[in-house]
């Protein structure tokens, strides 16, 4: 998507949730955030939030932490939304299998757990324990949940694309109630290649509870969503012949909503204005869908 008047003051609440976590002195947090607004001002057509995003990033960690290898500040939050959602899953866990639908339920699980965005919502506002628990009350805006379970019973290979930390915890347990549905098929994950908010990488996949025969591999995606162009050959390759891709949380969504693939599915839970219009929804509301790109 391109960026709307609404996704600016969205950046500067990013951009001054990077400062407090990092802890920057005052000289540093401005120029910070006047490097972010320049971004911004110097903008060109094609510029989305998330080229802004990926730059700040590199700008501030080749200004301030130039000595790091691995420019992470969301990890110790990461870690913690993975061991968090890791300990109340079993409880939903049991909920989706004494549902009269566990697919339907899963499907609800795996969008419901994308509020867990530290980039549309700030860390600390949001209370993953009382999310999980009302996750079974949350009903579609959107619902093309019958479209998504028929195209994973004719699927040779299924791709997810994940998006957040603890979130992909609520993919994984969909992953199985897809292999019950369909356990001839090929099953990836991937992950971002490189940190940026809370986007989990390969380094959070130790907290899959995963089939072996499921892949979790990395995108090369380095942005809080995934540009195709700028992913590797192989995440590519995969994406073009996948019968089914299902693409998790706004920032692929925003990525990812012109391509024409016939088996591309968005399951998300609406967070800003601009995404929520693209919709047809309200704030909050949780969607499955297909590219409005598609006939049909």
């Amino acid at each position: 998507m391109t960026l709307f008047h609404q996704c600016i003051p969205c950046i500067m609440k990013q951009i001054q949730s990077l400062i407090e976590i990092l802890g920057l002195p005052p000289g540093e947090a401005m120029a910070v955030m006047e490097s972010g607004m320049r971004m911004m001002l110097d903008r060109g057509d094609s510029i989305t939030t998330q080229h802004i995003l990926r730059q700040l990033y590199d700008h501030i960690h080749g200004t301030y932490f130039p000595n790091l290898d691995v420019f992470d500040p969301f990890r110790e939050l990461k870690r913690d939304a993975n061991l968090r959602v890791s300990v109340i899953l079993p409880s939903f866990e049991k909920v989706v299998a004494g549902a009269d639908d566990p697919f339907r339920m899963a499907v609800r699980g795996a969008a419901g757990g994308n509020i867990i965005d530290y980039g549309a919502i700030p860390q600390g506002k949001v209370s993953i324990e009382t999310e999980v628990a009302r996750i079974p009350q949350l009903r579609f805006a959107v619902d093309r949940v019958e479209e998504l379970r028929s195209r994973v019973g004719g699927s040779r290979t299924i791709l997810l694309i994940g998006d957040n930390a603890g979130e992909i915890l609520f993919d994984a347990l969909l992953v199985q109630e897809i292999q019950r549905l369909n356990p001839a098929a090929e099953l990836y994950i991937t992950l971002r290649h490189a940190p940026i908010i809370n986007d989990a990488t390969l380094a959070d996949a130790s907290f899959l509870d995963l089939h072996p025969g499921v892949r979790v591999i990395s995108s090369g995606s380095i942005y809080p969503g995934t540009i195709l162009a700028e992913t590797t050959p192989e995440f590519r390759q995969l994406f073009g012949n996948a019968d089914m891709i299902i693409a998790k949380g706004q920032g692929n969504y925003e990525t990812l909503l012109h391509e024409q693939h016939p088996g591309l599915f968005f399951l998300l839970r609406a967070k800003c204005s601009p995404v929520a219009q693209s919709l047809g929804v309200s704030p909050g509301d949780l969607v499955v869908t297909r590219s409005p790109e598609l006939p049909g």
